[in-house]
């Protein structure tokens, strides 16, 4: 399928989704997952915003960019799709609830950190700030922020690391059942792959050199591109799982899942 083609695809898939997701909006359909649908919808925005630049990518010829771009996608899906699976399997939202609170303020953390390193090379200091005092004295929100709180979000975010993550889906694709070992299975290893490019690392030229010699450039921005296809409407769909479950949701589910197999 040329770039065209999957944009087309994609664009009909998406009107379907988008009327199937206003209308339970203007009818306040029950949720019965509401933190985990916020979670996954915002991934199914991001990665369609993300899948939009693919495209434009895509259609100059620009493999690097749309390499770049994919494995931001199977980052964003890994991480999306981690969080449905627990929460279908939970039978709960503790998942999706600790993503929220816990996720965002350790990455908030983390680039202060990083802005304190920086600081302290700048102003020249020999010994590091205490990071702390620094956070206490520079984020009154964080007013009273200590080690015990530092250790209750490390522990809580454990759970959404790369290396726990794709543990998860190793031993769910060990179930030959599992309805999505194919995918899985060639997004996992690229991950690694393509995490060249996100880092500019001379694997990266290698890559681009062997296609450009081999005259596979197009193939592999084809090929990428419906991987992401798949992955972005699987949140898609994961978001309409969220809703309390009936035949509403299940013909939803089901018209979805036929026009993703249809586009294939």
């Amino acid at each position: 399928m040329d770039i065209q083609q999957s944009r087309q695809s994609f664009d009909s898939y998406m009107e379907i989704y988008t009327k199937i997701i206003e209308d339970f909006s203007a009818r306040k359909k029950e949720v019965i997952y509401p933190t985990a649908k916020e979670v996954l919808q915002t991934y199914s925005l991001n990665l369609n915003r993300i899948f939009d630049s693919m495209l434009e990518s895509g259609e100059k010829g620009n493999l690097y960019s749309c390499s770049i771009l994919y494995r931001s996608v199977i980052e964003h899906f890994l991480k999306a799709f981690y969080i449905f699976e627990r929460t279908i399997s939970d039978k709960n939202e503790d998942v999706s609830i600790s993503f929220q609170q816990h996720y965002l303020i350790s990455e908030f953390l983390a680039e202060k950190a990083g802005l304190l390193d920086m600081e302290d090379l700048q102003n020249g200091n020999l010994n590091k700030t205490d990071f702390l005092e620094f956070i206490n004295s520079r984020f009154p929100e964080f007013e009273g922020f200590g080690k015990e709180n530092q250790q209750e979000i490390s522990i809580a975010t454990k759970q959404f690391g790369l290396k726990v993550i794709i543990k998860h889906f190793h031993k769910m694709m060990e179930n030959k059942n599992y309805l999505y070992k194919n995918v899985m299975s060639q997004m996992i290893p690229e991950f690694s792959r393509f995490s060249t490019f996100t880092h500019g690392g001379m694997y990266a030229n290698a890559i681009m050199d062997t296609h450009t010699a081999q005259n596979t450039v197009s193939e592999e921005i084809a090929r990428i591109i419906e991987i992401t296809i798949v992955s972005v409407t699987l949140i898609n769909e994961s978001v309409i799982l969220m809703y309390k479950p009936d035949k509403e949701v299940a013909d939803a589910f089901t018209k979805l899942k036929n026009k993703r197999a249809e586009n294939n």
